[in-house]
């Protein structure tokens, strides 16, 4: 992720924030497929993702993250979304590693 300025230029803030329910569209059916059978709410939100989704942890029965399955130096220096939200969700958390890691 690239560091912005805290403005909005015309149209900007969005483009980006359509940019991001495309993105979140696609990985939802990514994982689902066409199968929607199970109890789904989903959420779009913005801020730090850890904080985000420890922050929603509160009203879920599960929080299930992805792993980029980074190790040594790089997860210690880029930090890690999933062990921030697995030490601090309010309800149990399912890491899921992608395929190819």
């Amino acid at each position: 992720m690239i560091p912005m300025p805290a403005v909005d230029l015309p149209g900007q803030l969005e483009a980006e924030q359509e940019a991001a329910r495309a993105e979140f569209d696609a990985a939802i059916a990514e994982a689902l497929g066409a199968d929607r059978s199970i109890e789904l709410e989903e959420r779009l939100v913005e801020g730090d993702a850890g904080d985000a989704l420890v922050s929603e942890s509160a009203g879920a029965d599960l929080v299930v993250v992805g792993s980029h399955g980074r190790t040594g130096i790089k997860a210690a220096l880029l930090g890690s979304v999933s062990r921030h939200v697995v030490d601090r969700a309010a309800c149990p958390v399912v890491v899921v590693k992608a395929s190819g890691n």
